[in-house]
């Protein structure tokens, strides 16, 4: 007897997971080549209303993962940043996809230390990225499920102080409402 298809989706998005994301040398690749190339410049601009376009395709729930620890990719001795990958979910006649985002905006959000869920909200990131659906779109790769973004989210001058930070991913539309991902606890080792 097999088992659900929620359960055979959930194991196979975790194992291509692990699977996919580093080149070997342990630093993230962005552009899927050898030696691990430096993250793509990220646009942390503040963005107006108007500039929060409705996202296209439809997306039902998205999904964030985190690799342990922080990431080194440059060589200088301090750490850089974390990796996430990022899954966009789509529900359809009862059969669940990761879709390409064509259109609208993902905010990415570190906190420093482990906030409660539920306090998200009234505590002042360390740091926030947002990504286009175009400034995404090179770093989607093809997986069974799917689209999954893998992105290297660098704090530059923001190190946490803290052993462990907490990063958010939310889909944001316009009006100021966003579908979140369940946030994702990363150790980083504390600085």
């Amino acid at each position: 007897m097999w088992p659900a298809p929620r359960v055979v989706l959930a194991i196979l998005t975790v194992a291509l997971a692990l699977c996919v994301g580093c080149n070997g040398t342990g630093k993230p690749s962005t552009s899927g080549g050898p030696g691990g190339d430096t993250p793509p410049s990220i646009n942390d601009k503040p963005l107006n209303d108007g500039d929060v376009a409705t996202p296209s395709p439809r997306i039902d729930r998205p999904s964030l993962m985190a690799q342990q620890g922080a990431g080194d990719w440059d060589d200088d001795p301090l750490p850089d940043g974390v990796q996430v990958k990022l899954l966009l979910y789509q529900q359809t006649e009862g059969v669940i996809s990761a879709v390409a985002l064509r259109r609208g905006t993902v905010e990415f959000a570190m906190y420093d230390g482990t906030p409660k869920d539920s306090a998200l909200d009234e505590t002042e990131p360390l740091r926030t990225w947002r990504y286009t659906a175009a400034a995404l779109r090179p770093l989607g790769r093809k997986t069974l499920v799917g689209t999954q973004y893998l992105i290297a989210l660098d704090w530059g001058d923001k190190l946490p102080t803290q052993p462990a930070v907490k990063i958010v991913a939310r889909l944001l539309k316009p009006g100021g409402a966003a579908i979140q991902a369940t946030p994702v606890t990363v150790v980083v080792g504390g600085q």
